[in-house]
């Protein structure tokens, strides 16, 4: 019997994304963010593809919560400085117990990306007559939001809605979907929590101490950390969550190496058995 069976399902490594599978997830969520737009439909796109980049960061880079993530605004986060982090409001937070600070330097492109997003959603990017990201209806807005209807018909996200945290799970399986993972693995993932479980295994695995990992996760016990021990796999995960060894996000005009590494990472899967398709990244259907 597996060590992690005599001691706690949430250390059941079948719950948690590989690192190959997180590689994929976040390339694919890249290039459909990094590719060109035309039109205000397809802004449209782009913008909600800025939402699900920004998610599974917030989930699988930064351990969060559903009600964390749909909780938390701009003015929670400082992406300038040495250290960027996102603070976790008490009234946010598991239980309205304890605020607590998430490192976002772990992983650069993180930032860099949900930089790109904030800049987006204040039209900044095309040159707009808007608001900058400082302004005070930025900082109450939420990060992950619905658009907004204007008394037109039109949507826009500047001024979108807080989701509901039970509406981000369905949104995360389709875009494991589109991914090309099997419906038989995105259910042995068990929705948006595999994200946290994902993000506890992998940063000890690189490296980081118990105490790093259960300060950023809110846990109430090193002892609930620790669980995540048994998890670990032997490739590294340095990359993601060390803090020291990655770039920056990646600009439109490598758009067609991550397509190519996506691909690359797609055969490798599937010849382990864990998609169905070989699909590109623009042919399945938008998650909402």
């Amino acid at each position: 019997m597996p060590v992690w069976q005599t001691i706690d399902r949430r250390c059941d490594p079948t719950r948690v994304l590989t690192l190959t599978e997180v590689r994929l997830l976040l390339a694919d969520l890249r290039a459909r963010v990094n590719k060109r737009v035309y039109g205000r439909k397809m802004v449209g796109q782009k913008a909600r593809h800025h939402i699900n980049l920004a998610m599974v960061n917030l989930a699988v880079c930064c351990g969060l919560r559903a009600t964390e993530i749909a909780g938390v605004k701009w003015k929670d986060v400082t992406l300038t400085g040495e250290k960027p982090s996102l603070r976790i409001r008490k009234e946010v937070a598991k239980g309205k117990k304890k605020a607590r600070i998430v490192p976002l330097w772990w992983n650069s492109a993180m930032v860099d990306e949900l930089s790109a997003w904030r800049d987006f959603r204040s039209g900044k990017f095309r040159g707009l007559d808007r608001p900058q990201p400082r302004d005070p209806e930025i900082l109450e807005a939420p990060i992950i939001c619905q658009p907004h209807t204007g008394s037109r018909g039109g949507t826009s996200y500047y001024a979108g809605e807080a989701c509901r945290p039970n509406s981000l799970t369905p949104k995360f399986k389709t875009i494991l979907k589109n991914c090309g993972l099997t419906e038989e693995r995105i259910e042995q993932l068990q929705g948006l929590h595999a994200g946290r479980r994902t993000f506890a295994t992998h940063a000890l695995d690189a490296g980081r101490m118990l105490t790093e990992v259960r300060d950023a996760c809110g846990h109430g016990s090193i002892g609930t950390t620790s669980i995540y021990l048994y998890a670990l796999e032997s490739e590294s995960a340095r990359d993601l969550y060390d803090g020291d060894r990655h770039g920056e996000a990646n600009p439109p005009d490598v758009i067609q190496e991550l397509i190519g590494e996506i691909t690359r990472l797609r055969k490798e899967m599937r010849k382990q058995g864990l998609t169905n398709n070989l699909m590109p990244p623009d042919s399945s259907p938008e998650p909402r």
